[in-house]
């Protein structure tokens, strides 16, 4: 539960964790960055008896709402953002201002769901709910043999600044990714955007694929340059931001 000074609240994108944050919210004081349920840290604390859980943006929404007892400024990425911006319609007195970064914006919930179907062949495996989407996180995910002995130590070598993020990227299940692919991901509805408007800051990148960017003056905004819809190498420029909006 947050801390009567906490009060700048960071949740991650799908298939990530926390760490995503470590090059940006330590700049800011009394942030507090959560590993959402069913990645990361908390890849485990929602019931394992359950294959048919859903991880939807209400279990998530819900989920918050125990975490944030006072207004508070949420930054949410990707997925993360959705969460965001749906927990402010939910509890629209407990959140000040929405700071979301790389929002999928789209024109409706289809256009969404045929850009990413379009993005990647890792997408369409997780969208289509293929055996190899299920046989890749049974093999590599789950157990944790092949990230720990062939990608971690690749990681170490060639991206250390990133290595928590890297590593962190496989600890999920086939469940709580598709899940939260289908169910809050691509159940989402741009336009319930326009609800909290007043409230919004969009921060994305000009090479963002997952963005329709003739939608994007449509909200007070910030380009960053050469940025697709990873914040790799951009985290100086987010912070900066986000300073200018808090």
């Amino acid at each position: 539960i947050l801390s009567r000074m906490a009060s700048i609240v960071f949740l991650h994108g799908l298939a990530g964790s926390r760490h995503q944050f470590d090059y940006i919210a330590d700049k800011f004081p009394n942030a507090v960055v959560f590993d959402l349920p069913g990645f990361g840290d908390a890849v485990n604390t929602l019931p394992k008896h359950s294959s048919e859980l859903c991880y939807s943006s209400e279990l998530y929404v819900e989920w918050l709402r125990g975490k944030i007892q006072k207004p508070s400024i949420i930054v949410g990425y990707s997925m993360g953002a959705i969460i965001a911006k749906d927990f402010a319609l939910r509890y629209p007195e407990l959140v000040t201002k929405l700071l979301l970064i790389a929002y999928p914006l789209q024109r409706d919930t289809l256009s969404l769901r045929r850009t990413f179907f379009g993005a990647s062949w890792l997408n369409r495996l997780y969208i289509d709910k293929s055996w190899l989407a299920k046989f890749m996180c049974k093999t590599i995910c789950e157990p944790g043999i092949v990230p720990r002995f062939f990608i971690y130590p690749f990681a170490r070598i060639f991206t250390p600044k990133y290595f928590l993020v890297v590593s962190d990227y496989f600890r999920h299940t086939y469940r709580s990714v598709s899940s939260a692919m289908h169910d809050t991901l691509l159940k989402d509805d741009p336009q319930t955007l326009r609800k909290v408007k007043a409230k919004i800051v969009l921060i994305m990148g000009d090479k963002d694929r997952y963005v329709d960017h003739s939608l994007v003056n449509d909200f007070r905004h910030h380009i960053i340059k050469n940025m697709d819809h990873l914040m790799f190498d951009h985290e100086k420029e987010i912070v900066e931001a986000l300073k200018k909006e808090l």
